[in-house]
């Protein structure tokens, strides 16, 4: 096996001296990920195919809901995302796989999460183990990196998912603030 190191050419080639495990390739994978700088995958949860091809295995898939765009605003939104962005790229090495969502869009997931105190939200979840964990503190990178470091040494308040993670189609986010709803005129009721 060769490794291409930073360049692309077979003159910058050398031979992998790493393990021969499936983890040892892996980790090696991600060190080369992580030095190119590349983007995890951050995938916006808009219907059930997204979720169960992504979300499969010995993975743990944070699920983060965000305030609906009628209650925040495209800027605030994307600041949202590249907390996100920030904290999938520290713990890149960890079995995570991410995922957004507008809140209000999922309202019969969010009832069987209990995510009745406010937006953002943040659930992990193993599919395997049907379990979940819900993040009980402030949406920052350092409390989404403490409450991801918990769970993987068992912390974290796991319980049974008590139900399938069913997600109805939603439309996918057009980058842009929300479109004020138009009022109805009225004037016309005045006569009577």
């Amino acid at each position: 096996m060769f490794d291409y190191g930073d360049g692309k050419s077979d003159s910058k080639a050398y031979d992998y001296q790493g393990e021969r495990t499936a983890a040892g390739i892996v980790s090696y994978a991600s060190d080369l990920a992580s030095k190119a700088d590349i983007e995890p995958d951050v995938f916006e949860l808009i219907n059930q195919s997204i979720y169960n091809d992504n979300c499969q295995g010995a993975v743990i898939c944070v699920v983060n809901f965000l305030p609906n765009i009628f209650d925040s605003n495209a800027e605030e939104r994307n600041n949202y995302i590249a907390t996100i962005m920030k904290t999938a790229k520290a713990q890149r090495k960890q079995p995570f796989k991410w995922f957004w969502l507008q809140a209000g869009d999922q309202l019969d997931l969010e009832q069987s999460l209990n995510l009745g105190f406010g937006f953002p939200a943040v659930v992990a979840i193993s599919p395997s183990k049907k379990m979940v964990a819900t993040m009980r503190s402030s949406f920052s990178t350092s409390d989404l990196d403490s409450f991801l470091k918990n769970l993987l040494i068992g912390k974290g308040g796991l319980e049974n998912l008590s139900s399938e993670f069913v997600v109805k189609k939603a439309d996918k986010w057009d980058g842009k603030d929300a479109t004020p709803y138009e009022e109805e005129d009225l004037s016309m009721y005045d006569d009577l």
